[in-house]
């Protein structure tokens, strides 16, 4: 039975983890965004993986003795990363996953904090599937639908914080809503943010495009404008299937604004993108649509610059 069969062949029911292990869960779930709404009619389908040229991404941020690191891997969906169905939506009618659907890992550490996220989305549109939040206290699955996204999340209790999480019992269920303007459009994870410009017909200055992503309980509008090429300074690693090379010199990059507006004016969440927040600027080689660099702020370390480390090529 291929994948995408025994991807659907039943429903999943959500149990306690003291009766269905964590690791089961973990890859159920499968981390930057939105609904494709540019300004183009259907370009909400123009998304192209081919555009994309890697496969996998590493960042390292420094500013006053402190450091921030992340790495982006994106792979089709298969037994090792995936092999368990999708969980049940709920309410709503949940996201159904398309032929060409990819698992994005994406891992964080900064200030000694450190994330794991991976998400099921579907490439040809960003949409968002369903999506795993791992942290040291918590675990959470989230799956997308169109009317909102169900959250299930397990904590360890008074006494399980030594505990494996397949036996953390302090669980709760949290459905929360997409408001009006986002119901029934094409939500995306704000971790698949790079992958989808990466991916998106943006190529000369003017170019932009719309999407919507959800952070917390705040869903944003986000909009992508192509500024004028930028020289930037790379040192990074390069992978390919014809070996390894450091890469060592200037690029005339393409220059991305990347901002976001909340479409609950009640609700103050700032966007974010990669631990970034606010307006963040994110510069692609090309030809490969590799992230050479994302400028933006962070919490505690203010503005900062995440520059490519390394990079593996198709």
């Amino acid at each position: 039975m291929s994948f995408y069969g025994r991807l659907f062949r039943k429903p999943v029911t959500v149990r306690s983890p003291a009766n269905q292990s964590l690791g089961a869960l973990i890859w159920a779930a499968g981390i930057l965004v939105a609904a494709m709404m540019p300004y183009t009619a259907n370009a909400h389908q123009a998304l192209d993986p081919a555009r994309v040229g890697w496969t996998e991404v590493s960042f390292h941020a420094s500013k006053f003795f402190l450091s921030a690191d992340a790495s982006m891997t994106v792979e089709p969906p298969n037994s090792d990363n995936f092999p368990e169905p999708l969980m049940s939506p709920g309410s709503g009618v949940g996201v159904a996953l398309e032929d060409e659907a990819l698992v994005l890992t994406v891992r964080t550490r900064a200030i000694g904090k450190e994330g794991l996220n991976t998400l099921l989305m579907n490439s040809r549109t960003g949409a968002a599937v369903q999506f795993l939040q791992t942290k040291a206290d918590r675990y959470r699955v989230s799956r997308f639908t169109d009317t909102g996204r169900l959250m299930h999340t397990w904590k360890p209790g008074k006494k399980e914080k030594k505990l494996p999480r397949d036996q953390w019992t302090d669980y709760s269920e949290d459905l929360r809503a997409f408001p009006p303007d986002a119901v029934g459009q094409i939500v995306a994870e704000p971790a698949a943010l790079i992958y989808i410009i990466a991916a998106a017909p943006v190529l000369e200055p003017g170019d932009q495009f719309r999407l919507l992503t959800i952070i917390r309980r705040q869903v944003f509008r986000v909009i992508v404008e192509v500024a004028e090429p930028h020289t930037l300074k790379t040192d990074y690693m390069e992978y390919s299937p014809s070996g390894a090379v450091r890469r060592n010199s200037k690029v005339t990059a393409l220059r991305l604004l990347v901002r976001g507006e909340g479409l609950n004016p009640e609700d103050d969440q700032e966007f974010q993108m990669l631990g970034m927040q606010g307006d963040i600027e994110l510069y692609l080689q090309p030809e490969t649509r590799l992230p050479l660099q994302l400028n933006g702020k962070i919490k505690i370390l203010g503005k900062i610059k995440f520059r490519l480390r390394d990079a593996h090529l198709r």
